[in-house]
């Protein structure tokens, strides 16, 4: 087994294989699930690049303090826990 550094996610999300599918089901999950349409997945991208430009780099807690949008919920299966 290796140990990868700190840059793995990035590396995988480099490598992803089928990444323009990955992207259009990520959207359609989040406006079935939060009725985000593309304007205010574009909006909510930029501010995230905003957030990151100006302070360098940030965790996801981090960015979710900055971004309200990004500390929506998704339920996936309402009523189950």
């Amino acid at each position: 087994m290796t140990a990868l550094p700190r840059t793995a996610p990035a590396l995988q999300a480099a490598t992803v294989k089928g990444a323009d599918a990955h992207r259009t089901r990520a959207l359609e999950h989040l406006h079935g699930t939060l009725g985000w349409d593309g304007r205010r997945h574009a909006a909510v991208e930029r501010a995230v690049l905003d957030v990151l430009a100006r302070r360098g780099g940030a965790t996801a807690a981090e960015l979710a303090a900055e971004t309200a949008d990004l500390r929506e919920q998704i339920v996936d299966s309402p009523g189950k826990s």
